[in-house]
């Protein structure tokens, strides 16, 4: 296998690291990058903020061609100010950096540093509404500065082509190896489904619709459903939690999401503002049908009635049609998730995200670190 002499990448990301079966991979949809990059002879920094949800990184014995600067925003001001210089010394005199959005500190180090790839793993800063100005112009100063965008969906990939006239590359969706296995190999498995089993994964926030999915979930008091994620917005753990039916699991790293998937028969996603969820494959992986709000890139991969369920964007009535014809007619369940995995299995055809990385790095003019 060819590799990669004394090149190294450091990856500016908001998040902390997981861990999946041994495959190392980034919260905000990397999928396997590091562990591909590492395969391929990349020496890999990452530089991150500490997630509250997510346990410090002593606790990972990460591979040795992998290391981690932590820039924890709750350690004092000379504590962030010395983890961010490091950070900035560190992304300069990489052969690559690639910085993920959104994130402030990405942004900060990145354009210090000179970026050399962005990557929008979500959606982008200005497709949402009511976006701060100052987020706005950093999203443009790095598309216009970067050597690359690198997108997960052609919604995004279409955003930067006609807002900031940058081409970007498209990756394959960012998930853990195992999913991608089940959606590539997967059999068609259309037997009964026992009883609907509603999944909720995303943080407890405005934007990912959990008003309208708290009013609808009210309606059907013997339908268990699970909650996964963190309470980033203040009200919405409690409200959830008065009602009978809902369990609020809180964060979980993906051995436990794993546990979720294999329960859930139904994967509710409201939201107001997406770009192609990774929990969208990860969700069909394990057989379960979609209930969704049509935005971002989802209309332009999914069918509505046929792959998934379409609701109305902040729509809690709609919402509950949705769910009812589900409730009424299980046996709906696994034809929508076979339909919904043939729907999105051409995305996983193409090379390894990390492979296409290597690709665009390798062929890049000079060091993009160093411009």
């Amino acid at each position: 296998m060819e590799t990669a002499t004394n090149k190294t990448l450091a990856i500016l990301s908001h998040t902390a690291v997981l861990s999946s079966g041994g495959a190392w991979y980034i919260k905000n949809r990397n999928g396997e990058l590091l562990v591909d990059l590492e395969r391929l002879g990349w020496e890999v920094t990452l530089i991150a903020r500490v997630d509250p949800g997510v346990r410090e990184f002593a606790t990972f014995r990460l591979p040795n061609s992998i290391r981690v600067i932590p820039v924890d925003a709750t350690g004092g001001k000379v504590k962030v100010v010395r983890g961010l210089l490091a950070a900035r010394r560190t992304a300069r005199a990489a052969d690559g950096l690639i910085a993920f959005m959104p994130s402030l500190l990405s942004a900060v180090v990145a354009l210090s540093a000179r970026v050399g790839y962005v990557m929008y793993a979500g959606h982008a800063w200005g497709m949402l509404d009511g976006s701060a100005g100052w987020r706005l112009k950093l999203e443009n100063a790095l598309a216009s500065r970067a050597q690359a965008v690198i997108t997960s969906g052609d919604a995004l990939a279409e955003w930067f082509a006609q807002v900031h006239g940058v081409q970007p590359l498209v990756a394959v969706p960012q998930v853990p190896s195992e999913v991608a296995q089940r959606i590539r190999s997967r059999d068609e498995e259309l037997g009964a489904v026992p009883e609907v089993r509603l999944l909720f994964v995303g943080g407890l926030m405005k934007r990912k619709g959990i008003e309208e999915l708290i009013q609808a979930l009210a309606a059907f008091p013997e339908v268990p459903c699970r909650i996964v994620g963190s309470a980033s917005e203040e009200g919405y753990a409690s409200t959830l939690a008065e009602l009978p039916n809902v369990t609020l699991e809180g964060y979980a790293d993906w051995d436990r999401l794993r546990e979720h998937y294999e329960w859930a028969t139904v994967l509710v996603l409201p939201a107001h503002s997406e770009g192609l969820p990774r929990v969208i494959h990860e969700a069909t992986a394990f057989g379960a049908a979609l209930v969704l709000t049509p935005v971002g890139g989802i209309p332009d991969r999914l069918t509505d009635g046929r792959d998934a369920i379409f609701v109305r964007v902040a729509d809690a009535a709609d919402l509950e049609r949705g769910l009812r014809v589900l409730v009424e007619d299980p046996s709906l369940i696994p034809q929508l998730s076979a339909s919904a995995r043939q729907a999105v299995a051409p995305l996983f055809s193409a090379p390894s995200p990390a492979h296409q990385f290597d690709a665009v790095l390798r062929s890049g003019p000079g060091s993009p670190g160093r411009r």
